[in-house]
């Protein structure tokens, strides 16, 4: 008799939907009862199948590797239950294969073992990642829709809350927070600096990193703009929320930070760590946002290096077996000897890129100034009735 472990899944949204876990765990059941399958455990997820970094699934592969030879089959209604990622999907099919479990879904049978199988078994994992993709183009388009229009999409910044417009949209208000953002500013452009800047906030019990603090001092939705990110770059355009400071002092703040980075002779290339080359190239698994990387002191002194998420806060990983990992996929690629000086000269390319990437106040001043422009056009059509509210 095999033995199966039977697996249901839904997301937050099907289960609004009306999905429900408890009538695939009866279809399974009854499948297995059926064709004499003993079942061994069954698991229920409540998560997004976009890949598969999820909690149940994490201990499903742990209970196979403990229980190794006592599983045959991880039996799931339909292939888009077992997951929405093509590409991560065969791969966790062969995973599983070597812990001798084979993957099957009762609603579309497969024989795995038939080569030809495996394309028609692509469409099926294909059809569900097409429409994730789809999904994920539709919402970037309405939060880039969105913030064209001025509107913040996201946890609103330290200083403002969510609130309703008379429309009912959303908007982003000041919170009590918005008295220390104004402090911020001031004491900066007075010339204070940001360990200053730390230690005053500490006191009234506000706690930044460095980083984070220093995204705050050029963020401009403080003077009232919204960013929008665009394949050219991006562009600012005025919010419908109120600024917390005035543009002028902004400015200041931005000469201040300027005048800082040169005297330190910064450049984003210097900030390349060895330990931690991969930063910003990695992509969170969980959220798909880019790792970054830092040490972490061990207790006998010595400092380890880490590639983590700032967005979900979910992955962590080792940067020295991630390293040892990359090592390996390189290494099954063989390069051309002439290829190689072509490669060069693209590396080197890239990073004269990257070094050009740093946006001079000047730069910056001139958005603005242009962005004011668009929006006096705006006013002045508006005022000659080329266009109207709906538009």
């Amino acid at each position: 008799m095999k033995r199966a472990i039977i697996m249901a899944r839904v997301s937050s949204d099907e289960q609004a939907k009306g999905y429900s876990l408890d009538i695939q765990v009866d279809k399974l059941s009854t499948h297995c009862a059926r064709e004499g399958i003993q079942v061994v455990n069954v698991y229920r997820e409540d998560h997004s199948a976009k890949n598969f970094n999820r909690p149940e699934f994490k201990k499903l592969l742990t209970y196979l590797k403990a229980n190794k030879g006592k599983v045959d089959l991880l039996l799931v209604t339909s292939w888009d239950r077992f997951s929405r990622n093509v590409t991560e999907s065969f791969a966790t099919i062969e995973k599983l294969r070597l812990l001798g479990v084979e993957v099957q879904a009762v609603e579309q049978p497969l024989d795995l073992s038939v080569p030809e199988n495996l394309m028609i078994l692509s469409v099926y994992l294909t059809l569900p990642d097409i429409d994730n993709k789809r999904r994920s183009i539709k919402i970037t388009e309405g939060v880039r829709a969105a913030r064209a229009a001025g509107r913040w999409i996201g946890k609103p910044p330290f200083g403002y809350k969510k609130a309703r417009d008379e429309k009912d949209k959303p908007i982003l208000v000041p919170n009590e927070k918005a008295a220390l953002v104004r402090k911020a500013f001031q004491l900066i452009a007075g010339g204070k600096s940001q360990a200053d800047l730390t230690a005053y906030l500490k006191k009234r019990g506000v706690s930044f990193p460095k980083s984070t603090l220093s995204d705050l001092l050029r963020n401009q939705v403080y003077i009232g703009n919204i960013w929008v990110q665009s394949e050219g770059g991006g562009y600012s355009v005025k919010g419908v929320h109120p600024p917390l400071v005035e543009e002028a002092l902004f400015l200041r703040v931005q000469e201040r930070l300027e005048a800082h980075l040169q005297k330190k002779n910064f450049t984003k290339a210097k900030a390349f760590k060895p330990e931690l080359h991969l930063r910003g190239l990695l992509l969170c698994d969980n959220c798909g946002e880019h790792l970054t990387g830092s040490a972490s002191k061990a207790r006998n002194g010595e400092r380890h290096h880490y590639y983590h998420c700032n967005h979900c806060g979910q992955v962590r990983v080792r940067a020295a077996a991630t390293h040892q990992h990359m090592e390996a996929i390189l290494g099954e690629f063989q390069v051309k000897a002439g290829a190689v000086k072509l490669y060069e000269k693209m590396v080197k390319s890239l990073l004269a890129k990257e070094v050009q990437k740093k946006r001079p106040l000047s730069k910056i001043q001139e958005e603005m100034r242009q962005n004011e422009q668009r929006l006096k056009n705006i006013q002045d059509d508006f005022a000659d009735r080329l266009i109207d509210v709906d538009t």
